[in-house]
């Protein structure tokens, strides 16, 4: 965990935010930093191996 606490310092000392986004109605969001349980997250996330989840099955993908 030590490690994953590192990668979001470093991420967050070169400025690198989360996704920032434009509401519906317009109201811009700036990106939050980063944190050792959204990093966490993202990297355990299938679709980054090529997997593809429905529900709580994960199934090969198909990516092209």
């Amino acid at each position: 965990m030590r490690s994953l606490v590192k990668v979001c310092e470093e991420l967050n000392r070169r400025g690198w935010h989360r996704k920032s986004w434009t509401t519906k109605i317009g109201k811009y969001r700036e990106g939050k930093p980063w944190d050792r349980k959204t990093l966490s997250n993202l990297l355990r996330d299938p679709i980054l191996i090529g997997m593809q989840k429905l529900g709580k099955e994960v199934f090969p993908g198909e990516h092209r």
